[in-house]
Formats: C-alpha cells, structure tokens, sequence
C-alpha cells in the first residue's frame, strides 16, 4: 500500500494521472497497518537489549521504519529533507522485508511440511541443513 501511496503522491513527477482517491486511500490503509504492526511488534518483542545478532538488528530496523515514518510525514512539504527521510526510510523497510524473507525461508526449512503440499513447496525450501 506504501507503494501505491507513493506512486499516486509523485504522480505528476512520475508523468501519471491518478485519482486523488487512491492516495487518499491507500495513504490511510498504510498507516492503519502500520500501527498495528508497530504496536505488535513492541508487544512481541519489546525493546531488545543491544546485541550484534541479526536477530535484534531486524527488531531495531523495523523500529527506524517507524522513526523515519514519523520523521519523514511530519517534514511534508520541507523539501529536500522530507525527500532524504522519505528516501531514507525506503531504505529501513527494504532491508526489513529482506530480512523478514530470510527469516521466513529459514523457518520453513526447518519445518516438517505436510506431504499434501509437496507440489507446491520448492524441493530446495524442503532441504534441511545439518
């Protein structure tokens, strides 16, 4: 929805018309999800102490999405630092989501998968490590 927000927000910049109803939309369906991921995640993993595991680095990552969320939307229309926070903020969620992946696939590695769903689970995702 972040995505779509974006592209509707810079849609003059990016040569686009789109209705003023998707930004508006897709602007409050981000912001609703993103609360709710962000209350989530302090009630799942509180703060963490500082360690250098990617594990609390992941944590600490989605916590400056949430910073440089707040930092990037309340400096609308202070151009070029909303750009930098904005962009800055791309960078945070990109390596949340990498990691995110990462950690997902490592999960389902280690799963015992159920042999109903061996067609639709890539063989190299079923190989465990020893």
């Amino acid at each position: 929805s972040l995505a779509i927000d974006t592209v509707a927000y810079y849609q003059e910049a990016l040569g686009l018309q789109i209705d003023s109803w998707v930004h508006l939309t897709f602007s409050n369906i981000y912001i609703m999800l993103f609360f709710i991921h962000a209350v989530a995640s302090l009630y799942f993993y509180g703060i963490p102490k500082l360690r250098s595991h990617i594990r609390v680095v992941h944590v600490y990552i989605g916590y400056g999405v949430f910073v440089f969320t707040m930092v990037s939307q309340s400096l609308i229309g202070m151009e070029p630092i909303h750009m930098i926070t904005y962009l800055i903020n791309w960078g945070f969620i990109i390596a949340h989501i990498a990691l995110s992946v990462r950690f997902m696939l490592q999960r389902v590695r280690r799963q015992q998968l159920d042999p109903m769903l061996e067609l639709t689970v890539s063989p190299h995702l079923r190989e465990t490590n020893a």
